[in-house]
């Protein structure tokens, strides 16, 4: 009697996680909307055996090949990845489309008032209060990205690059003391 007590709640048990696991892994794929393409992912651990350890954005680029699109899908143990693999995809969804993404994930709010409190050291308290600081965190950003163009080191590039040739015809034979300065 009490082996059959056993078997039958180690079969409820087992019916149970069954259960658990179907509507778990049924919900998942019910509740999200079209994903991007990307590689086939194995159940619970997705793509993480896909994603290689060192040199992932040569594997990235692979696969946004393989895929024909700039944004690939990957699953990793349950986590949505997003990876973006051309600056138009990455302007278009981060720059532009970025208002639609703010407020997804609690990680991604996170990442946000990190880069809000960065960009804010020095402004006013007003503008730091202002809808959390995003439209002006935006404003910064663009400023920031403005700022490490290759427009602005040309000049500078230029003129490094005049000095060195100049010190060259001087002296050379000191060459490689001229490219350490």
């Amino acid at each position: 009697m009490a082996s059959l007590d056993i078997q039958g709640a180690i079969l409820c048990a087992t019916l149970v996680f069954g259960a658990t696991l179907y509507h778990a892994y049924s919900r998942n794929k019910r509740s999200t909307l079209p994903l991007p393409p990307g590689p086939r992912k194995l159940p619970l651990v997705g793509n993480l055996l896909n994603v290689p350890a060192d040199f992932e954005w040569e594997k990235y680029m692979e696969w946004s090949k393989e895929y024909n699109s700039d944004i690939i899908h990957l699953n990793l143990a349950g986590q949505s990845v997003i990876v973006l693999s051309s600056l138009e995809a990455t302007e278009a969804l981060l720059e532009k489309r970025s208002a639609l993404y703010s407020d997804r994930r609690v990680q991604a709010r996170i990442y946000c008032l990190w880069m809000v409190i960065l960009f804010q050291i020095g402004s006013s308290y007003g503008e730091w209060v202002d809808g959390l600081g995003f439209q002006c965190w935006r404003t910064n950003r663009r400023l920031l990205k403005q700022g490490f163009t290759p427009l602005i080191y040309q000049s500078l590039e230029l003129t490094a690059t005049r000095t060195l040739l100049g010190r060259l015809l001087d002296s050379p034979d000191a060459f490689y003391a001229h490219l350490r300065q």
